[in-house]
């Protein structure tokens, strides 16, 4: 998606970052995204980086989604269910 003539990025600081993201009230990467006005991608490349600077972040579980394995399984089970 482009920006728009004038659109200005979202500058967010570390600290505010930090807040949000550590904020308990928020149960998704979505959450914290919506609140600090980034997409999700943008929090979540954001928080990878400073796990890999040594930050000790929370990690989202993902509930809700399912796994490529849980997928995977289902797809198995539906091709030998019609054989």
């Amino acid at each position: 998606m482009s920006k728009k003539i004038g659109e200005k990025r979202a500058y967010v600081t570390i600290e505010n970052f930090l807040r949000a993201y550590e904020n308990p009230s928020f149960g998704s990467i979505g959450e914290v995204a919506d609140h600090l006005g980034l997409k999700p991608s943008a929090v979540s490349q954001r928080a990878s980086k400073l796990r890999q600077k040594g930050v000790d972040l929370r990690k989202f579980s993902g509930v809700g989604r399912p796994s490529v394995v849980d997928k995977a399984n289902e797809i198995l089970k539906l091709i030998h269910n019609k054989k």
